[in-house]
């Protein structure tokens, strides 16, 4: 028995250690939008939305009735993250646009940053 939970134990702290975050690695817009959709579907409180973006790595500020993109009025997080190497980054652009505190959509725009 004792072998058993050890075992179990073992396998939790190992599969923790090697979780990577649920929008790491992807390269287009559409599927980081899937991908955040995913995790915070709409109808998800937009605190719970922005834990999890912060938990993803992306710096997170609020925006009332400004755009995005050529999105206007929008109330929403802007949340900011560059992936990759020191030499070329991709820089993420996510807004969670909300209404009544509620997530009700996502978008997405990406690209790549470099000197």
């Amino acid at each position: 028995m004792r072998a058993v939970v050890t075992a179990i134990m073992f396998a939790i702290i190992v599969g923790c250690a090697s979780a990577r975050p649920a929008t790491q690695g992807i390269e287009e817009p559409p599927r980081m939008v899937e991908a955040v959709l995913g995790q915070i579907p709409v109808g998800t409180s937009i605190d719970e939305a922005q834990r999890f973006m912060e938990r993803e790595g992306f710096k997170c500020s609020r925006s009332v009735n400004e755009a995005f993109r050529d999105r206007k009025g929008l109330d929403y997080i802007h949340c900011d993250r560059s992936d990759g190497s020191r030499l070329v980054q991709r820089r993420w652009q996510i807004a969670i646009v909300h209404r009544d505190g509620k997530v009700v959509e996502a978008l997405a725009t990406a690209g790549l940053v470099g000197p």
